[in-house]
């Protein structure tokens, strides 16, 4: 039995012995690999949202921001700098939440939340992914929390092995920068994805594509602590509708109007839009069910500005 348990103990020494071998070489031999692709915008949007010292508006959410927002439209209407933090769907909604404390918040900032979505399991959907975006960027490690480790664990090797070959092939995983709308170089300087590539065909919708979002409570007591967070840094937060495609598969108004109402109820934030405002004729979408095009990106901020501008005339 002594012997055994000797066994165990040695086994595991030697296992923590290799994968900090490993984790060390991938560190300070290897380094970064993935500065091309999509995720890496998030380099870029961090350096913006830290440079800026005036008022300023953060976007934060999924990528129905990134490839849905003309932030230079809504900077110039609002007299206020803005960052789009907006980055992928995949990483979860408290990863892209997080991103906030990527930067300073100061009295008078606004924080917006868009999400497609507000029932969630408070965990990272694709840690992969998440990997990915992190790299070996120590600031941005505090977006991984303790409960996420297990998976981030689980999807190192696949991540190291890619890191290894990216490095003897002296090649990243983006593909040529012209060819594609993900990747980093597709991004403005407001965190925005500018590039629609010509002949790609509009989004099609079909039936169930279009669903009325839910809430559950482990959304709503984790978006209300970073509320009392954001409050705290004398900024304040408020929630605003995200595109919705409108046409022939599209439930009925009143559904969204119930769900605005629930969420108005449980958000200790101010829901700043009508849901319905955000309907959006299906042709102006690209690509995903929750990305515009340049026309539908102008039609979405227009309708963000005269939401901001009711909430502060305190107009419902």
């Amino acid at each position: 039995m002594k012997k055994f348990i000797r066994n165990i103990f040695i086994f595991l020494g030697l296992f923590i012995l290799t994968a900090t071998v490993i984790v060390l070489a991938d560190y300070f031999m290897i380094g970064n690999q993935h500065l091309g692709n999509y995720q890496a915008s998030i380099l870029d949007k961090t350096e913006r949202f830290r440079s800026l010292t005036g008022p300023k508006i953060v976007l934060i959410g999924n990528s129905n921001l990134a490839f849905g927002m003309d932030s230079e439209m809504l900077s110039e209407a609002t007299g206020m700098e803005v960052v789009n933090m907006g980055l992928h769907g995949g990483l979860g909604s408290a990863f892209n939440e997080n991103m906030v404390r990527l930067g300073k918040l100061n009295e008078g900032d606004i924080v917006i939340l868009s999400l497609h979505t507000y029932a969630d399991d408070d965990a990272i959907e694709d840690p992969s992914l998440a990997l990915i975006t992190v790299e070996k960027h120590r600031d941005l490690w505090k977006l991984i929390r303790l409960k996420d480790l297990y998976g981030i664990a689980k999807a190192y090797p696949d991540y190291f092995k890619d890191c290894v070959m990216y490095k003897c092939t002296k090649e990243d995983d983006n593909t040529p920068e012209e060819t594609t709308c993900y990747s980093r170089s597709a991004f403005n300087i407001y965190g925005d994805n500018v590039r629609r590539l010509e002949g790609d065909d509009t989004f099609m919708f079909y039936p169930g594509s279009v669903e009325v979002p839910s809430v559950n409570d482990t959304c709503v007591n984790r978006i209300n602590g970073l509320n009392e967070y954001i409050e705290g840094c004398g900024a304040t937060l408020l929630i605003a509708g995200y595109p919705i495609g409108y046409g022939e598969f599209t439930p009925e108004a009143s559904l969204y109007d119930e769900f605005e109402k629930t969420l108005r109820e449980r958000m200790d934030c101010d829901v700043i839009s009508h849901f319905t405002d955000y309907f959006i004729p299906y042709d102006l979408f690209y690509d995903t069910k929750f990305h515009l095009d340049e026309e539908g990106a102008k039609v979405r901020t227009r309708q963000l500005i005269k939401d901001i501008e009711n909430w502060r005339a305190g107009r419902p």
